[in-house]
């Protein structure tokens, strides 16, 4: 396990990893606060990226607001993390074919790519607000794993937190409508528009979770209303 030095400086004897950027504290002595700490990408399993995507586990990438490659990195870092899920579709996919059945396998396929697709503008939606309401340089950094990802960031003050937490599902429920109006003008595509228009709702609904954006939101929405 690995420190991760762009958030957390040092380790003290007690094993507690301190993360200033953050202003938080991680114990590391225990399971439960190893986990945590990957969970925010303060310490990495794998120090390589591709050692993470063959793992499945964890990986941290410090991203900048005031720098427009960060913008790069969250799509090339889901990617990466996807390596594990893509190759055993697509050894799924080819045995498909080999049996005679090409549909089921390029169904997989497209189904798996088209979540990565939509998980991708999600983060990005996050990160792009986050670059547009906040003119300071922002630290901040991306955690992939197996396709799936979140931004870890300081809290923002007034409206501009909301705005960023509701920015990531709108994306992606933005890119579901478009796609679904296009699938829509055709007869034997209407399927494919009420599957895109449901990855839209889902995206949108995880505003209501208990955790995730939901909670994100909330916590907003609260601190506003206290303010």
């Amino acid at each position: 396990m690995t420190l991760h030095a762009s958030t957390c400086s040092t380790i003290d004897e007690r094993l507690v990893a301190h993360c200033p950027h953050f202003g938080i504290a991680v114990p590391l002595g225990t399971r439960q606060g190893r986990v945590r700490a990957e969970d925010l990408g303060l310490v990495a399993i794998c120090s390589s990226r591709w050692c993470a995507a063959a793992t499945g586990s964890a990986h941290p990438v410090p991203l900048d607001t005031s720098r427009r490659t960060s913008f790069l990195a969250i799509p090339y870092s889901m990617v990466c993390s996807a390596f594990l899920p893509l190759t055993l579709t697509l050894i799924a996919a080819w045995c498909s074919f080999l049996l005679g059945e090409p549909t089921g396998g390029v169904t997989l396929v497209v189904t798996l790519v088209t979540l990565l697709f939509f998980n991708v503008a999600h983060e990005f939606g996050h990160f792009a607000a986050l670059w547009l309401v906040e003119s300071t340089s922002q630290h901040a950094h991306f955690i992939s794993r197996l396709g799936f990802g979140h931004l870890i960031r300081p809290v923002l003050r007034g409206w501009r937190e909301a705005a960023v937490v509701i920015a990531g599902p709108a994306t992606a429920a933005a890119f579901a409508s478009l796609l679904s109006i296009g699938f829509s003008t055709q007869s034997h595509t209407k399927v494919v528009s009420f599957l895109l228009i449901a990855i839209g709702v889902g995206h949108l609904s995880t505003l209501a979770l208990p955790h995730g954006d939901g909670a994100n939101l909330r916590t907003a929405l609260h601190r506003r209303a206290a303010d």
